[in-house]
């Protein structure tokens, strides 16, 4: 019995975490309220 696949998912996961990382360092520098949101929302899209 072979195992599945997961490459494509662990590519997918690898750049949502990508994402979030940036999101963190935007909250950590204080950016607006409205770009961290507008991160938010791109990430929530995928």
């Amino acid at each position: 019995m072979s195992h599945p696949d997961h490459s494509d998912n662990y590519t997918a996961l690898t750049r949502i975490e990508g994402q979030v990382r940036g999101i963190q360092q935007m909250i950590d520098d204080r950016r607006y309220c409205m770009d961290v949101v507008n991160q938010i929302r791109a990430l929530n899209q995928r």
